[in-house]
């Protein structure tokens, strides 16, 4: 054997390791210029021979999305990381950037690389091409594509053994002589005791709770006929991913609605949306928003709610997911359709696709639901065109901003959107609209915007223009000022009077949205 991986990286940062303690199948490697952190290497990995990386995939080559690792590494850092330890995470994110590319390519015949040695066994490498372990079909010659991407005849399979923490398919077990297909569920993906045609892969807990099965099934997906899951990544890089919508209803009522706002939150706190549900529940269990919000759950040392407490007289309701996916729904969001409560949803991108966005509010933060329940209810149904605005506005956030006009609708409704420095107020004027209203959405940043009745104004300087729909007058230190932070946001009607983008303590850069709503 030429070079092992663990010589390769000794040779290339050429650093003084200490002697390697393995534990647990990892082996510990205390570089000399870090010794007070150690970096752990899987054993088997770390003895193995050295491959010179390729830019064809072999299907020896373990080809990951950079971001992904990106993602993973930054996973690692929190507000307790040391000031040491996180220039050392910086270094190596850096890093990645001077990695080269391997760009994946679909498996061919050819490629397949499998071959059936003489006592039996199939193994991968360069030799005859006879049969694939995988399908136990003859591969075809040539460059075609082997057997698991050739469209076959269809087989219409009533039955399935599954192997599942779960039993929601007890019903379709087989019996004796049955024609089945085994469907492997999260972990037990993991524990086939060999490949089979047909198998299947149903993934239903997210990436964060089943890391270790998402990382088994992206460099195992070939030996599945299909993959079903929710999960974004899967689905756009794996030719046999299919999309299903894990959402099921835990209880269905038809009671009268006498309370306003209900939440449930559990004690977990082992990712970021479940610690923002745990942080959001605390907040909303504060004696102000007694009589507006009902809290639920053992995020603060109380029992286990049912689900008819929790939606049955409620008109609103709270739901988080465990996980922000584009496709990934849940009892959350159903149990509320089910139970006729109107959500406020931080979830799924794609469930305005699947159901009526009209029926659902909502949010992107905690913040903005904070704002929904202290202030969007006061507006709901004021106007359309504020309706329209509002929820226009909420989609948007510092990753997917662009400045510049974009209409709702014609001129009825549109937004402005804004990218500037925040000034003094002592250089600030008061404008005021008459055909139109102001609704200001602060995506990143702050600012203050000071606000008086238009009738109190006292010096005005330019009177209604209403070509341009405002007039002007000078700033008056008596308005009321108010602080507009990131996610929070301001409906000025024509009595309003106001004097906007003005500092907060100091000048910031921002990103604002004026949406502009025809009365």
């Amino acid at each position: 054997m030429g070079m092992t991986n663990g010589e390769k990286i000794q040779q290339d940062f050429a650093c003084e390791v200490c002697e390697p303690i393995i534990e647990d199948d990892i082996i510990h490697v205390i570089f000399a210029d870090k010794k007070d952190s150690a970096i752990g290497f899987d054993w088997s990995w770390w003895s193995a021979e050295y491959k010179e990386p390729t830019t064809k995939n072999d299907l020896g080559v373990d080809c990951i999305a950079r971001q992904d690792v990106e993602r993973y590494i930054e996973g690692f850092i929190n507000e307790y990381t040391p000031k040491e330890e996180l220039e050392f995470i910086n270094l190596e994110l850096d890093g990645l950037k001077h990695l080269p590319l391997i760009t994946p390519q679909e498996p061919k015949c050819k490629d397949c690389k499998w071959w059936k040695d003489s006592d039996g066994e199939y193994r991968r490498g360069c030799g005859a091409e006879s049969q694939c372990p995988i399908n136990r079909k003859e591969v075809y010659e040539g460059n075609g594509y082997c057997f698991l991407y050739e469209p076959q005849e269809e087989e219409k399979m009533v039955k399935i053994e599954l192997f599942s923490h779960y039993h929601h398919f007890q019903k379709h077990a087989p019996e004796s002589g049955d024609k089945y297909i085994r469907c492997y569920n999260d972990i037990f993906v993991t524990k086939r005791d060999q490949i089979r045609t047909n198998d299947i892969a149903l993934l239903i807990e997210p990436r964060f709770i089943q890391p270790a099965v998402y990382t088994f099934i992206e460099q195992h997906y070939i030996e599945f006929k299909y993959i079903f899951t929710h999960d974004s990544y899967l689905l756009n890089n794996l030719p046999n991913a299919k999309r299903i919508i894990w959402g099921g209803v835990w209880g269905t009522s038809d009671m009268p609605k006498i309370n306003k706002i209900s939440i449930v939150a559990s004690d977990k706190a082992n990712n970021y949306w479940r610690k923002e549900r745990v942080i959001l529940a605390k907040i909303l269990s504060d004696p102000e928003y007694v009589g507006r919000v009902d809290t639920f759950g053992t995020f603060n040392g109380g029992p286990r709610a049912d689900t008819l407490s929790i939606y049955g007289p409620y008109k609103f309701s709270i739901a988080m997911e465990n996980s922000v996916d584009t496709w990934w729904m849940t009892e959350k969001l159903m149990n509320c359709f089910a139970n006729k409560t109107v959500p406020i949803y931080l979830g799924a991108p794609m469930a305005e696709a699947l159901f009526n966005p009209e029926g659902i509010i909502f949010a992107e933060s905690i913040n903005q639901i904070l704002d929904i329940i202290e202030n969007a209810a006061s507006y709901a149904g004021l106007h359309a065109g504020l309706d329209l605005a509002l929820k226009a506005v909420a989609a948007y956030t510092p990753e997917n901003y662009e400045t510049g006009r974009i209409e709702i609708d014609g001129d009825k409704v549109f937004l402005n959107r804004n990218a500037y420095t925040t000034n003094d107020p002592a250089n600030a004027k008061f404008e005021a609209h008459r055909a139109y209203a102001d609704v200001m959405y602060m995506v990143e940043g702050e600012e203050t915007i000071y606000v008086k009745p238009v009738s109190q104004l006292r010096n005005i300087t330019a009177e209604y223009n209403p070509d341009g729909d405002y007039l002007l007058a000078d700033f008056d230190e008596d308005a009321t000022p108010v602080h507009l932070t990131a996610g929070s946001f301001i409906i000025l009607l024509p009595q309003d009077a106001h004097a906007p983008n003005c500092w907060y303590g100091e000048a910031k850069d921002v990103k604002k949205i004026v949406g502009k709503v025809l009365l």
